[in-house]
């Protein structure tokens, strides 16, 4: 501009930053000694995602140096390993696994999810046990792997929903409360109105196979005896819901084994006439096809 000014018959374009001398390295020295430094937050300021952050970048770092004087002090023929690392933050305990066989990491994952729906053990309790022992699998890591069942069963047995109109509940104080999972309560609050169902024929697809195995069933009679029974239970002290179940007779010495009694139908509310009517309705039509045509697996 300064150019133009003077001969406004030039052409000649400068470069802003190199025209006011932005460009000078002594100039990006002062701008690097005036830079704020970074600050540091308090671990206990942190929410919960930032603080598995940081613990991660301190044992990457340590993963990070192990490496490096691994090269330096050890022999090729040696591989050293690093298994795990152990720190705490705040009373915070953290354990990190390095180089250990996915397979098992897995299992072990899937065993605690296990445990957890055996013992009915809520995601709190469980992070609880996994802060006292170090051995136990971390709590995210199973809760990805329950959610990774829950998709795998879902492909297998599809859920539909099925839209209810919402009944007023009984909110008798002096209800006894079979529930108290505030996740469990928070799920069903939201889903006030809608009911979720499973295909009966896709849940003896899955377990014909392993019934089989056990001579549960016999393949010259092929008769299966199915039992259909439901329940209501209070969820906390507004919410109640009503499960209808299926479970297979022919299996006599674990017909009374809670894991055998299979969810069909579930659904927030009571037990009433016009509710049931309408939730029922898909169950009958798939027994009266059973009953009429039988049952085929490919």
């Amino acid at each position: 501009m300064l150019k133009c000014a003077l001969n406004p018959e030039t052409k000649t374009r400068y470069s802003g930053p190199h025209f006011f001398g932005l460009h000078l390295e002594i100039l990006q020295q002062t701008r690097d000694t005036h830079r704020r430094a970074t600050v540091l937050k308090s671990f206990d300021n942190l929410t919960s995602t930032g603080q598995n952050n940081q613990a991660k970048k301190i044992a990457k770092s340590v993963s990070a140096i192990f490496d490096q004087e691994m090269t330096k002090s050890c022999h090729l023929d040696d591989n050293p390993n690093l298994k795990t690392i152990e720190f705490s933050i705040k009373d915070n305990f953290f354990n990190f696994s390095f180089n250990e066989e996915n397979v098992e990491i897995k299992h072990k994952a899937r065993a605690a999810v296990q445990a957890c729906d055996k013992g009915q053990v809520t995601r709190e309790g469980y992070q609880i046990l996994s802060s006292i022992s170090q051995d136990l699998p971390r709590e995210w890591k199973v809760s990805a792997e329950k959610k990774e069942i829950t998709y795998e069963i879902n492909e297998i047995i599809p859920i539909s929903l099925i839209n209810i109109t919402p009944s007023p509940s009984d909110n008798s104080v002096n209800s006894e409360i079979h529930i108290n999972d505030s996740e469990i309560i928070n799920n069903l609050q939201q889903s006030i109105g809608k009911g979720g169902q499973r295909n009966i024929i896709n849940i003896l697809k899955y377990l014909i196979p392993g019934l089989l195995n056990r001579n549960v069933l016999d393949i010259t009679n092929p008769t299966i005896h199915l039992r259909i029974s439901g329940d209501g239970r209070n969820v906390g002290r507004k919410v109640k819901q009503v499960m209808v179940t299926c479970s297979i007779l022919n299996d006599f010495d674990n017909i009374y084994r809670p894991e055998n009694y299979y969810t069909i139908i579930l659904y927030p509310g009571v037990e009433k006439y016009e509710t049931l009517n309408v939730v029922l309705e898909p169950l009958i039509m798939e027994l009266r096809k059973l009953k009429e045509e039988g049952f085929r697996d490919n």
